[in-house]
């Protein structure tokens, strides 16, 4: 049969960070990364595409290796855990809001008021009582969330997912796949074979059409770039992404301040933000011990990441922004992000690209 679902929970406790002892804080930090993974959801992801195109015309289904389904859920506790939810009730609760949560306190107080008038004594009697459940469930609730230091639970789940039936029930009814197949049967009708044939020739470059370097005039040539490289140096450059960037990124930007240039290969949005976050606190760490002064830039390659889609990449990267905005951190910490499909000429990049820009 099929492996059992698996679970498993990691619990990181931060006594030593003491920017997290402010409870505001540390939830704007967790509900932000909460609301960037939901973005995530909605991103063309090739993998995913790949696979249901494939099982809609029953190319999966014959195969018998496993697919996964896993699911992430991230929660957090603090010693001044607080639901932030309802209406305060008292005038400290009050002040601690912002205008804005203010006025929607404001407009619930009024609607729950104008509700409760219209009410018979027995409605609001039972409300009330209601109401006195609820207040002591949320009590409950919060006082269980409060710990001793400021720590964050991540619960893993994963289970066996078939692509294949679930991508074809979703995208053809019974009727459909009926008459499908009568069609795959027909003399004559396109094979699987002829739409790969047809995808082969759509996917080729159009490089593939232009005359080659020798055949072009003198005056065409452009050898700046592979000037004083043998053919092994210019072949390694050409192919490998991270050094097509750094070119790039070279002749965009110039050698201002200590610039690194990174390379994620992957295309998993949660390995990605790991990745991301994962480096530029380590260059922090390194900034703050070696007292490094001017900016310093991390540019990172990701050639195989959303690299069918701007608007994903671009949402990525936002996301990233909001999340470091979210933190509050003591340095400066600028994001800029580049595309190879971008409509922006100025956004344009050789790859999907990220620049991390800390200090001034």
């Amino acid at each position: 049969g099929a492996p059992a679902p698996y679970r498993s929970s990691l619990v990181v406790v931060c006594p030593g960070c003491t920017s997290l002892e402010d409870f505001n804080l540390f939830d704007d930090v967790v509900q932000t990364i909460n609301e960037s993974r939901r973005h995530a959801r909605r991103f063309v992801v090739d993998d995913v595409a790949d696979k249901m195109r494939e099982a809609a015309i029953d190319e999966l289904t014959k195969s018998d290796d496993l697919e996964w389904s896993t699911s992430v859920n991230l929660a957090h506790l603090h010693p001044e855990f607080d639901d932030r939810m309802g209406i305060p009730e008292t005038a400290e609760d009050f002040a601690s809001l912002t205008p804005e949560e203010q006025k929607a306190a404001r407009e619930a107080a009024a609607k729950e008021e104008a509700a409760r008038s219209r009410m018979t004594d027995e409605e609001r009697a039972l409300k009330d009582e209601n109401d006195r459940k609820v207040k002591a469930y949320r009590e409950k609730k919060t006082r269980a969330r409060r710990s001793p230091h400021p720590t964050v639970v991540i619960e893993v789940r994963t289970a066996v997912q078939n692509w294949g039936e679930d991508a074809t029930n979703m995208m053809a009814t019974p009727e459909q796949r009926e008459q499908l197949e009568k069609m795959k049967q027909a003399k004559g009708e396109p094979n699987i074979d002829h739409l790969k044939n047809l995808e082969a020739s759509f996917l080729k470059s159009a490089k593939m059409k232009t005359p080659s370097v020798d055949k072009m005039p003198a005056a065409q040539k452009d050898t700046t770039a592979t000037e004083g490289l043998d053919e092994s140096e210019i072949a390694r450059t050409t192919l490998n992404p991270r050094l097509k960037v750094e070119q790039w990124f070279n002749d965009k930007k110039g050698a201002e301040g200590f610039v690194k240039v990174k390379e994620f290969s992957g295309k998993n949005v949660e390995e990605a933000f790991g990745y991301l976050f994962n480096c530029m606190s380590k260059e922090i760490v390194a900034i703050n011990a070696e007292k490094r002064e001017g900016p310093t830039s991390l540019v990172f390659a990701m050639p195989r990441f959303l690299k069918s889609s701007a608007t994903s990449f671009t949402k990525f990267a936002e996301d990233v922004e909001k999340i470091i905005d979210s933190m509050q951190t003591t340095i400066d910490v600028k994001v800029e992000y580049f595309h190879d499909e971008v409509v922006d000429e100025e956004k344009r990049a050789p790859t999907g690209v990220i620049v991390l820009t800390i200090g001034n």
